[in-house]
């Protein structure tokens, strides 16, 4: 068998589609926690137009797997349960926005108590990570960002506030990032169930599940004017190309073509600083510092230091004495060019 980057993408997009189906069941019939956390444009039409993923970004979802592999091992000794499934399914009224807090699908009438229209369902699913004794969610993300992100507290949210109103106890919950590359680990513990989120966590997987059935009429689902949330993962969004909140007037062919050079030379430059950086940590491993020779090349290895400053403890020092940083800061304009592949 001879093995080219397309063959493996497309086998690794067959397994990751496999696996998907196999885990979480047909995502397009229910709202999911990970959907609440997301761009509702991004979500609704990954449900009704599934883009294929980059070899890139399925290698990222492989490296999240090896994730809870990783913490699955740690957490063995206290059996958790792993991709717990909680659902519910709760009536709604579209016409006059009536959202039942209190019950589910077969614990109220069948029509709105305000305007008496029929009910509609609105089907939500949690798949729990590792779901401990006493109600303990833990989520874990692979990621290098160091800090949490607004999206993965509400995903928590969503998964606390649909495990409580199965089970009817107190839920806690805690996220893990974990970097595999650079052997990092960040916890963020004390997370708990809040009535007070309900609403709004239910609003919106509403308006989530009424955009999937809309789009799903449509014969150009792509085009119509769902409700968007940049954030710094819009750069992975598969529909960013048509987004509508990083659109802008079409530019005239000469410029178009000065800034598709632009952006080649860009990505030459990171590949070849990547591949320098590699090079480079392969020959610190080999030398001493000193001074070589290879062929006509003059090399020197040495190590040096640098001075940083304390920014936190001069501020505190500034604040002692009445005044602040923005006293010694004066602003200036500079020009910022940001060219990036849709």
């Amino acid at each position: 068998m001879r093995v080219t980057p397309e063959s493996f993408t497309t086998a690794l997009q067959a397994a990751s589609h496999a696996q998907t189906a196999q885990t979480l069941g047909d995502r397009t019939k229910y709202i999911g926690a990970s959907d609440i956390g997301q761009c509702p444009r991004k979500v609704i039409l990954g449900k009704v137009t599934p883009a294929q993923h980059s070899l890139k970004t399925l290698l990222h979802f492989k490296r999240g797997h090896l994730t809870e592999e990783i913490v699955a091992e740690v957490l063995q000794d206290f059996e958790p349960e792993r991709q717990k499934a909680v659902s519910e399914s709760i009536p709604y009224c579209s016409l006059c926005e009536f959202i039942s807090l209190e019950g589910s699908a077969n614990q109220v009438s069948s029509n709105c108590p305000r305007c008496q229209e029929p009910l509609g369902l609105l089907p939500m699913a949690a798949h729990i990570d590792f779901l401990l004794p006493g109600n303990r969610i833990i989520e874990v993300k692979s990621t290098s960002l160091t800090e949490v992100q607004a999206a993965w507290e509400t995903q928590l949210a969503f998964q606390m506030m649909l495990l409580q109103r199965e089970t009817k106890r107190h839920v806690e919950g805690a996220l893990l990032l974990i970097d595999i590359g650079k052997a990092e680990m960040r916890a963020f513990n004390g997370y708990a169930y809040s009535p007070d989120r309900d609403r709004e966590l239910l609003t919106k997987a509403l308006s989530i599940w009424e955009g999937v059935q809309e789009a799903s009429r449509s014969e150009a689902p792509g085009l119509l004017n769902f409700q968007c949330e940049p954030s710094v993962l819009c750069g992975y969004c598969s529909y960013l190309d048509s987004c509508p909140a990083h659109a802008g007037p079409e530019l005239p062919e000469q410029v178009s073509t000065l800034i598709e050079q632009y952006h080649q030379a860009t990505e030459a430059e990171k590949t070849a600083k990547a591949k320098r950086e590699t090079i480079r940590d392969h020959v610190l491993t080999l030398l001493k510092p000193g001074k070589y020779q290879a062929g006509n090349l003059r090399v020197s290895l040495s190590n040096r230091s640098r001075t940083s400053t304390n920014m936190k403890a001069i501020t505190a020092l500034l604040g002692e004495l009445g005044q602040s940083i923005e006293d010694y800061q004066s602003q200036s304009a500079y020009s910022v060019l940001d060219v990036r592949a849709a």
